[in-house]
C-alpha cells in the first residue's frame, strides 16, 4: 500500500482538535501533555499502578473467553500480571457489523502505539479495546452504510425491542437474517465478498446474540491476532470491581458537576465544549424502559450502587474513569470528538484519586480506490477540494478547467477565410465570369464545413466537461461520501469487501511508524 499525508487543517476537523494535535499552549491546562510530548508519555509508562493484577487478568480472561481470542491476545492478558505492564486503551460504541471504518483505525492505532511504547521503554504495553457496551443509542448503532454501484446504501437492523436498553442487553433479534441478506445484496460483487460476509455472519450466529457479543466477536476475529484485548463494564464481575467509583460519583455529584462546569466554561472560552454536563454521571438499567438518566445523587444512591452495581451505568464522563480504574492506562487513543471532550475532564480525575491519561489521536485515514486515484490524476484541483457541497465542487472544477474558446477560434478562421475568398472569387470572375458562381459555392461549402467543425468541437468539449463533472461526483462520493470524511461513513467491512479480509493487517504494516498528527491516504 502507498501512503500519502495531508495536514488536518485542510480537512473538516474541529479547531480544538487541530490546536491540541499542534500542541497549542493555550490548551496545556486542559490535558496531561500533548500527543507529540514524548517525555510525558514515557514517564507515564513508568508510573506505578496500585490495582490488583491477579483480579485484572482473571477478569479479562473471562471477558474475552467467549470470543475465542488468538494466543497473542491471551499472552498479552498474561503480561498484565507483570507489575511493570501498562495498557494503551481505545474504545467505541458497539455498532452492528463493526460500525464505521474509524473503529478499525482506532484499534490499529492502539496496537501500533502499544508496540512502539514497548519497543522504546522495554515495558510490556498491551492494547485494549474498551467496548462502550452501556451505550443505548440504538438508532446510531444499528445501521451500516456503504457505496453501491448506484450511489449509497444504508442498511438498518430492527431489534426486537425499541426501548433504549444498553447495547449489551439488546439481542440482534429476528431481523438478523434479513439484515445480512440485504447487506450482501447491496454490496457490489468482488472476489472477497463471500469471505467477508461469512466472517460477518459468524460473528452473529443466532438471533439471540447481543449487539455487544457480535461486535466483540468481529473485533476478535480481525485484531486479536495482533494482541488486542477486549474489555467492558457490563460484565457483572467487572461491574462489581467498578462499584466504588460509581458510588463516589453519586456521593460527590455536586463536586463533580462543579468541576465539569468549571472546565467546560474554561474550554468554551477558547473553543466549543463537546459534551453536555448534567447533574450526575449515572444512569440506571430499567428492565422495561431501558437505560434511564439519574438526575440526583447522594448517600442513598451510593449505597444502592454498592449493593447492586449491575443496575447502574456510567455516562460519557464516567466511562473513562471506570476504564482507568480497571486498567493500568498510560494513554487513550481518541477520535477528534473524544479528544475534545477529554479537555472537559481534567478536574474530574482527582476526585477519583486518578490522573487523566495522555490522550493520543487515532490514525485518520481515507482509502483511495484505484479508479478514484486515476480520476484524480486528471483533475486540476487537489483531493481536499472535493469535500465541499457538490455545487461548490462543480463550480470550482469549471473555474479550474480553462476550456478552449472554440467560438473565438472559429470566428478568426471565418474572417481569414472570408478575406482570402473575396480575393480569389474576384480573380475567378476576371478570368471567366461564368465560373464566379462555382467559386462562391466553394466558399459557401467551406463556411458550412467550418460550422460543422465548430459544432463537433463544442460537443467534444461538452463531453469532456460532462465526463469531468461525472468523475468529480465519483471522487467526492468516494473520498467524502455524503459530504463527510470517508472514515465516518464507510462501514468497517467495506474496505475488506473491496481489498480482502486481510486489508487491515496490510494497513497496519503500511501505517506503522506514521505519526497521528496528520491525515493519511491509503492507496491499496
Amino acid at each position: 500500500m502507498r501512503v500519502e499525508s495531508t495536514a488536518f487543517g485542510e480537512l473538516p476537523f474541529s479547531a480544538l482538535f487541530r490546536a491540541y494535535v499542534a500542541g497549542d499552549a493555550a490548551l496545556a491546562p486542559f490535558y496531561h501533555g500533548f500527543p507529540a510530548d514524548e517525555a510525558t508519555l514515557m514517564a507515564a509508562v513508568r508510573e506505578e499502578w496500585s490495582g490488583d493484577r491477579a483480579t485484572l487478568t482473571d477478569l479479562l480472561n473471562r471477558f474475552n473467553a467467549p470470543y475465542s481470542p488468538h494466543e497473542a491476545a491471551l499472552a498479552n492478558i498474561r503480561q498484565l500480571a507483570d507489575p511493570r505492564s501498562r495498557v494503551v486503551v481505545t474504545g467505541q460504541q458497539v455498532s452492528i457489523g463493526g460500525g464505521p471504518a474509524f473503529t478499525a483505525w482506532k484499534a490499529l492505532t492502539a496496537i501500533a502505539t502499544a508496540r512502539s511504547l514497548e519497543s522504546a521503554t522495554g515495558v510490556p504495553v498491551i492494547p485494549v479495546f474498551w467496548l462502550a457496551d452501556e451505550d443505548s443509542d440504538l438508532a446510531e448503532i444499528t445501521s451500516l452504510g456503504f457505496p453501491t454501484r448506484d450511489g449509497w446504501h444504508t442498511e438498518t437492523l430492527t431489534p426486537d425491542s425499541d426501548a433504549a436498553h444498553a447495547a449489551a442487553f439488546v439481542p440482534v433479534g429476528a431481523d438478523r437474517g434479513r439484515f445480512f441478506d440485504d447487506v450482501a445484496a447491496h454490496v457490489p460483487e468482488s472476489d472477497f465478498k463471500a469471505d467477508v460476509m461469512a466472517m460477518l455472519r459468524a460473528a452473529y450466529p443466532e438471533d439471540g446474540i447481543t449487539l455487544v457479543d457480535g461486535f466483540a466477536g468481529l473485533l476478535t476475529a480481525l485484531f486479536s491476532k495482533h494482541g488486542l484485548v477486549l474489555a467492558g463494564s457490563t460484565h457483572p464481575d467487572i461491574k462489581a470491581v467498578l462499584a466504588e467509583p460509581m458510588a463516589i460519583a453519586a456521593e460527590r455529584h455536586a463536586d463533580i458537576e462543579t468541576a465539569l462546569r468549571s472546565r467546560s466554561d474554561g474550554i468554551a472560552s477558547l473553543y466549543h465544549a463537546q459534551a453536555h454536563v448534567g447533574s450526575t454521571l449515572l444512569f440506571e438499567h430499567h428492565p422495561e424502559n431501558g437505560r434511564t438518566r439519574i438526575d440526583a445523587g447522594g448517600s442513598e444512591l451510593a449505597a444502592d450502587i454498592r449493593r447492586d452495581p449491575a443496575r447502574f451505568s456510567p455516562n460519557v464522563f464516567l466511562r473513562p474513569i471506570l476504564q482507568d480504574t480497571l486498567l493500568p492506562t498510560v494513554a487513550y487513543v481518541a477520535g477528534p470528538a473524544e479528544a475534545a471532550y477529554y479537555a472537559q475532564m481534567g478536574d474530574l480525575y482527582p476526585i477519583f484519586g486518578r490522573r487523566m491519561p495522555v490522550i493520543l489521536p487515532r490514525w485518520s485515514v481515507t482509502v483511495v480506490e484505484p479508479a478514484i486515484a486515476r480520476h484524480l490524476e486528471d483533475m486540476p484541483m487537489p483531493w481536499t477540494s472535493f469535500r465541499g457541497r457538490i455545487e461548490d465542487v462543480e463550480r470550482d472544477l469549471l473555474a479550474h478547467m480553462a476550456l478552449p474558446d472554440v467560438d473565438h477560434c472559429m470566428d478568426t478562421w471565418r474572417q481569414g477565410l472570408a478575406h482570402i475568398a473575396s480575393t480569389h472569387v474576384e480573380f475567378t470572375r476576371s478570368v471567366d465570369p461564368t465560373l464566379a458562381a462555382t467559386a462562391e459555392s466553394i466558399v459557401k461549402e467551406q463556411q458550412n464545413a467550418l460550422e460543422k467543425l465548430r459544432q463537433k468541437l463544442l460537443k467534444s468539449l461538452r463531453t469532456k466537461e460532462e465526463t469531468r463533472l461525472r468523475r468529480a461526483h465519483q471522487i467526492r462520493q468516494g473520498l467524502f461520501p455524503n459530504g463527510a470524511l470517508q472514515e465516518r461513513e464507510w462501514a468497517l467491512i467495506y474496505p475488506m469487501m473491496r481489498h480482502g479480509v486481510d486489508f487491515y493487517d496490510r494497513a497496519l504494516d503500511a501505517l506503522a511508524g506514521c505519526p497521528t498528527d496528520r491525515h493519511y491516504r491509503l492507496y491499496p
